[in-house]
């Protein structure tokens, strides 16, 4: 693998007279890709276990190695551990009947790899998070339909006893209308004409109340073209983040925008929260999350919108439903659990 030196060093200053926070970029080549989250809601939690890739690399269509049989415990500090199974190579997952985050509580993540390799997080504390106040949309009027849009919007009032860091996701649901696929064969079944899309962003946005401490602050997250959807309906995640995580998410997500995840061939080596306890010399990249986090969901119709019922002739005309178009790995026939 190639080996080279990146070295940088990062200065913040969110607040007067606060403590200067670095956040490691190592030079040495990791061994282990770690992507973990637990919150404080009734779900199941993931933890992703993976060889990195070297930046390197000629070949773009790769598919990071798992790590297979591990063993996965989240342990918070009154001793208790909660043990993941691995439900896909490399995925872990929690029984959400047994293991929910509790607000106020610290968390740890240990890992023993098949190799005898343990790994340990830093203690995580699960923050009260700052409810959002509002999530609304707004039509974008345009000369021709093509022009025409929905943008959904976030607003949160800042807690201005404490010091707030934010990050800001969203999923989107969208309702498709299409015309039945016709069967070829006797035994197989007709596509459905209604369905729903499970759209699962990426995109992340973070915020610091150092100038909008006490505040009320918001702003646009993602648009709809009118003439792309008929209901949509969209999931706004805010997650109360400390300091250091804080920095953390900035510094990656500044890599994310050029290279993509941090599973990715990145150029700099961002080291997390992880540490492996038996061989200092082996890196971890990836962080170990303990959110506390607060969701809001918004719909709309686009035909709610008269400038775009106006418009249904050249909707109809131009863009027909299509054949057979509730296929894929995230639609379903019925709403998924939680929407």
């Amino acid at each position: 693998m190639f080996k080279f030196a990146f070295y940088c060093t990062i200065l913040f200053f969110l607040l007067s007279c606060k403590e200067q926070i670095d956040i490691k970029i190592e030079a040495q080549e990791a061994t282990l890709v770690v992507s973990a989250e637990i919150n404080n809601t009734a779900e199941t939690y993931t933890v992703r276990l993976f060889e990195p890739t070297n930046y390197y690399n000629e070949v773009r269509n790769y598919q990071p190695k798992p790590f297979e049989n591990a063993q996965v415990i989240i342990e918070d500090n009154n001793s208790k551990k909660h043990v993941f199974f691995e439900e896909f190579p490399g995925v872990y997952r929690s029984n959400p009947a047994n293991f929910q985050g509790i607000i106020g509580q610290n968390y740890q993540l240990k890992i023993k790899l098949s190799n005898g390799d343990l790994y340990e997080s830093s203690l995580e504390k699960i923050i009260e998070p700052v409810p959002i106040t509002e999530v609304s949309y707004r039509f974008q009027d345009g000369p021709k339909l093509d022009s025409m849009r929905f943008d959904v919007s976030f607003k949160t009032q800042d807690n201005a006893q404490k010091q707030n860091f934010y990050l800001l996701k969203f999923n989107n649901l969208i309702h498709k209308f299409t015309t039945p696929k016709p069967c070829k064969f006797q035994d197989c079944e007709e596509i459905k004409s209604t369905c729903f899309e499970l759209q699962i962003s990426t995109k992340v946005k973070l915020f610091s109340d150092q100038f909008i401490n006490g505040k009320t602050f918001g702003d646009r997250l993602t648009s709809f073209p009118a003439n792309d959807i008929t209901i949509c309906e969209t999931e706004v995640t805010q997650v109360s983040l400390s300091e250091k995580n804080y920095l953390y998410w900035q510094n990656l997500d500044d890599q994310s925008r050029t290279v993509g995840s941090i599973f990715d061939k990145i150029p700099a080596q961002i080291q997390g929260n992880i540490r492996c306890v038996n061989n200092p010399n082996k890196i971890a990249l990836g962080n170990f999350f303990a959110n506390g986090i607060t969701k809001k969901k918004i719909a709309f119709n686009r035909y709610s919108e008269k400038r775009v019922e106006e418009s249904i002739l050249e909707i109809r005309q131009r863009f027909p439903l299509p054949v057979g178009d509730c296929v894929g790995n995230n639609v379903f026939t019925k709403k998924p659990k939680g929407w």
